[in-house]
């Protein structure tokens, strides 16, 4: 799911969208099947070919698990620290979570990534670490911690879900997210070297209305 840019403050944004802190870095699917796990980033390309305590990630013992295991993951994969930041689950043992809501996939992603030892310290069978991005509901605490709260991994920005949202792949506006320099060092247009290029872009939209 690509998030929209919030240029508007949703309504109910208090009782019906959550926010995390996004982590930076390298934004990929993991999927788990077969006795491995593969990351893919967003066109495609492999980063990490690896075993993982993911439901059939890894072979143990002479098995791999059943083909029905399967599970799919929308992660950030943090550089320095080498961890798998979960922001969403999409399949999980074979089961789709597409259609189900956000609150139930952020519900099922906390109960059971722990229950595998995913979130265990790499291991022989499982080579980097998976971590559960922490979500608030986005009354005044909530914000503040995920605006404000110390992290370990660099922050890129705030994302907000619908909580009623089904998973959707490309962009929508059921996910958006929020930079400025506080919480972004990415606030700026940069080349391939992260250089600031001089000139910004900025995309308007003529609405209806005649406002862009």
């Amino acid at each position: 799911m690509l998030p929209e840019w919030m240029i508007d403050v949703p309504e109910n944004l208090s009782r019906d969208w959550y926010v995390l802190a996004r982590p930076a870095e390298k934004i990929c699917f993991v999927v788990s099947a077969d006795g491995t796990t593969v990351s893919r980033l967003r066109k495609g390309s492999v980063l990490h070919h690896f075993p993982s305590a993911l439901p059939g990630g890894a072979r143990k013992k002479g098995v791999s698990g059943t083909a029905q295991s399967y599970s799919i993951l929308d992660c950030i994969f943090h550089e320095l620290d080498q961890t798998y930041y979960v922001i969403d689950m999409v399949c999980w043992r074979g089961y789709s979570l597409y259609e189900c809501t956000e609150e139930f996939r952020f519900f099922w992603l906390q109960s059971k990534l722990d229950e595998t030892g995913a979130c265990d310290p790499p291991s022989f069978y499982h080579r980097f670490k998976f971590s559960v991005v922490s979500f608030y509901n986005c009354d005044q605490g909530g914000l503040h911690s995920a605006y404000t709260g110390s992290l370990p991994y660099v922050k890129d920005g705030l994302l907000f879900y619908n909580k009623h949202a089904h998973y959707h792949t490309g962009n929508t506006p059921l996910v958006l997210i929020w930079k400025d320099e506080r919480c972004s060092q990415y606030v700026t247009d940069t080349d391939n070297n992260g250089h600031v290029l001089n000139q910004q872009h900025i995309v308007l939209e003529l609405q209806d209305d005649g406002k862009l």
